[in-house]
């Protein structure tokens, strides 16, 4: 197991993330906005997909609503107590016989046969927690589909923000009182960040690629579609492709 795979099971399988997770979009006005257009382009592309694969699912923020078009659904993920609270979620919601939930890492892909999936969809996962192996992750994943794959961040750009930004995430926070632990150390800490804050230009310059077209299209893939929420897009990028 490489050392990055260790960590990110280390993070992702804290007792508290499964909830800390599931409420993000009562957290966060910019995670609001990234799963409501996330949701819109995936509707749009729902035409002969009658089953799904969601690597990365986390605590079931996308794949309950396959599953309410009437799709089969792996929800696959590296985190119990993630899987645990999706399975809750699913339960709530009607849709739990119709999801199947795997734990796994993304680095272990290789026992999926080929176009196994009308759908494959991973958002943030291949290459923000599986480096250095985002390359074989996201072949895997492509392999894996038969019609359409959705994938989200489409780079390192997804990182740009916050180089230029000395609040980061507490500009979007919509209760500063919450419980969740990070929001406490953001607002604690905002001060110092705005005191200490020193744009780094080179390091921002760095970052400006589009690492996931080129892995894309190195892999052959073809109609790649950019998907962003107006000047939102700036931060989120998502990849909706076929081929």
């Amino acid at each position: 197991m490489d050392y990055s795979q260790k960590i990110s099971e280390r993070q992702w399988n804290l007792p508290e993330k499964g909830e800390l997770e599931s409420r993000r979009e009562e957290t966060y006005i910019d995670d609001i906005i990234q799963k409501d257009h996330i949701q819109r382009k995936l509707l749009e592309h729902m035409d002969g997909i009658r089953t799904v694969f969601d690597g990365g699912a986390g605590s079931g923020r996308f794949p309950a609503l396959p599953a309410k078009q009437g799709c089969r659904v792996t929800h696959f993920d590296i985190s119990q107590p993630m899987i645990d609270k999706a399975k809750e979620l699913a339960e709530a919601a009607g849709v739990s016989d119709r999801i199947t939930f795997v734990k796994g890492a993304h680095e272990e892909l290789n026992n999926y046969p080929n176009k196994s999936f009308d759908l494959v969809m991973s958002f943030d996962a291949p290459i923000s927690y599986t480096y250095p192996n985002q390359n074989r992750v996201i072949e895997n994943l492509m392999r894996m589909a038969k019609k359409r794959k959705a994938f989200s961040v489409s780079s390192r750009l997804g990182t740009l923000p916050y180089l230029c930004n000395p609040v980061q995430k507490t500009q979007f926070i919509l209760d500063e009182k919450c419980a969740d632990p990070f929001v406490q150390w953001s607002v604690a800490n905002c001060e110092k960040m705005i005191r200490d804050f020193h744009f780094d230009k080179q390091n921002a310059e760095r970052v400006m690629t589009d690492e996931l077209e080129r892995i894309l299209r190195g892999f052959g893939v073809r109609n790649i579609q950019l998907s962003g929420p107006g000047a939102y897009g700036a931060r989120f990028r998502g990849r909706f492709c076929s081929g």
